[in-house]
């Protein structure tokens, strides 16, 4: 499945690394960013989220929520979530159903079979995909609160359109 700009994002239930569980319909009314990464502690997704903390304040500007989300346990996450001091929550896709929802299934890295690609996607308030972003590793997902803060993702808290399209991977 290939979300493009304009749907509307899959729902779903996941555990966050506190074992809370999180709906994404429950997080409407307010942006939501979803991070998609291999798995925590590699030194890319550490860099790559610690970029995202170091960013937190332009995501709060335009009031949105993000969620980091990876196919690790959430035992993993906590630990990944506290050691680095992460300011969002950590989701665990273990059983693998969100990550083939959104189009990011990883067939194969490097003999990992079944994580995720790297991925973002940026939903308004009513959970359309305003910004999605392929696979292309941290150097894209660092300029995503730049993004945000020229305005192209216009509409966010109130539905409006965004930009035609942003896939590319």
């Amino acid at each position: 499945m290939s979300l493009d700009v304009g749907s509307t994002a899959p729902d779903f239930t996941l555990m966050s690394h506190e074992r809370q569980p999180v709906t994404l319909t429950e997080q409407r009314g307010r942006p939501v960013v979803l991070v998609f990464f291999p798995g925590a502690f590699s030194s890319v997704c550490t860099t790559e989220l610690c970029t995202l903390r170091d960013s937190i304040a332009q995501f709060s500007r335009v009031d949105a929520q993000v969620f980091g989300i990876s196919v690790d346990t959430f035992f993993v996450l906590k630990a990944f979530h506290d050691q680095q001091q992460l300011p969002f929550t950590l989701l665990s896709d273990f059983n693998k159903e969100v990550i083939r929802a959104y189009g990011v299934f990883n067939e194969d890295m490097i003999g990992l079979k079944g994580i995720a690609k790297r991925a973002v996607f940026v939903l308004d308030s009513q959970g359309i995909v305003r910004y999605p972003r392929g696979p292309r590793g941290c150097a894209q997902r660092a300029q995503l609160p730049e993004s945000l803060r020229r305005g192209r993702c216009a509409g966010l808290r109130s539905g409006g359109s965004g930009p035609r399209s942003e896939v590319g991977g």
